[in-house]
């Protein structure tokens, strides 16, 4: 079954995210408090077709699962060394060689911006791609077959109702901040790259979201980038 899988700092939404898409209040289990999430946790997402309540685009969507999983950037009191390194080898694994990773949604706290823990993600998920990349053409290279498609990756600005001021200001903020996040996605992205010049793929969309708004800010987009994904 297709992988959606949802990743970011600690105290990113990705919980209250989930929550969104599924168009649930307490679905994934949220908190205020770094470090509620600890595990992995599978969603199973439109088994039927059900997602016609969440709308036209939600109802396009084939089943799958969304992937909720522990944030990065811990510290030592909140979650030991070693099992934070077990965190993200298996999902720098899940990244590079899991064939059923449709898409990705790296989440971001649009008041923070992209601190060096995203910085650090971006380079990761750049590295599975041009590894996935490299895998396909060499696939194609060798039995003349096209390679599987690479999975969709998005940056989800998060928590835009946060950002202060009035409303003309807070727009202002928020595109702001949507620039100086693409400017250094893309910047990562080519350093990855190195000497070739090539990109894994076209750099990431960013994509504006609240999920406290009313209704939801950007949940539509998402699921037309989720059809995206899972419809390759």
């Amino acid at each position: 079954c297709p992988l959606c899988r949802c990743l970011g700092r600690v105290l990113a939404g990705k919980s209250s995210l989930v929550n969104m898409l599924c168009g649930r209040k307490a679905l994934a289990p949220a908190s205020n408090q770094p470090g509620f999430t600890k595990k992995f946790f599978f969603y199973r997402v439109n088994p039927s077709r059900g997602g016609r309540k969440l709308g036209a685009a939600a109802s396009a969507v084939p089943e799958f699962r969304l992937v909720d999983v522990p944030g990065l950037g811990y510290t030592t009191d909140q979650v030991d060394q070693g099992e934070r390194e077990s965190w993200r080898g298996l999902l720098e694994r899940y990244l590079t060689v899991r064939e059923s990773l449709s898409a990705v949604f790296h989440l971001v706290d649009a008041k923070d911006g992209l601190q060096s823990t995203d910085e650090a993600l971006v380079a990761m998920v750049a590295r599975a791609l041009l590894s996935r990349q490299n895998q396909n053409q060499t696939q194609k290279e060798g039995a003349d077959k096209k390679g599987a498609a690479l999975p969709a990756y998005v940056v989800v600005l998060t928590k835009v109702d946060k950002i202060s001021g009035g409303e003309a200001t807070g727009r202002a903020q928020v595109a702001k901040q949507r620039r100086q996040v693409e400017a250094a996605v893309q910047r990562i992205f080519a350093e990855v790259a190195g000497d070739s010049g090539e990109l894994p793929l076209e750099p990431p969309q960013v994509v504006v979201t609240s999920s406290k708004a009313r209704p939801p800010i950007g949940r539509d987009r998402l699921w037309r980038n989720l059809w995206e994904g899972l419809a390759q």
